[in-house]
């Protein structure tokens, strides 16, 4: 008998469902960390009083981390929250839809030169 001829497969269908079990794991908290960054874009969007504290988060290490693990680019998504407190309340609400759909697509949001992350 060849090496290998016979001998149970146990090995290899241990590292395939750790690796599967670990990557639903990034996926669950790549949409967990989306959920974190579309709340700030819907607080943005329902109110004023939101537009400075957000602005703040937005410049803090906390924000470039959870942009990461979202998979969205830092700069890309600082800029949509700055273009975003630069409209009205009802123009806000508008627009915070199509980048909810970018986000929760996975797709990135996209920057003022038309690129994506």
């Amino acid at each position: 008998m060849e090496a290998g001829q016979g001998q149970s497969k146990v090995g290899d269908t241990d590292n395939e469902t750790a690796h599967w079990i670990r990557r639903r794991e990034i996926q669950n908290t790549e949409r967990l960390v989306r959920a974190v960054i579309i709340q700030a874009f819907k607080d943005m969007a329902s109110h004023d009083k939101h537009i400075p504290p957000l602005l703040s988060w937005a410049q803090t290490e906390s924000f470039a981390a959870l942009c990461e693990a979202a998979g969205i680019g830092e700069e890309v998504a600082r800029d949509a929250l700055r273009r975003l407190s630069c409209y009205a309340q009802p123009v806000r609400r508008e627009m915070i839809k199509k980048i909810i759909v970018s986000i929760r697509g996975g797709v990135g949001l996209t920057s003022s030169d038309g690129s994506t992350t």
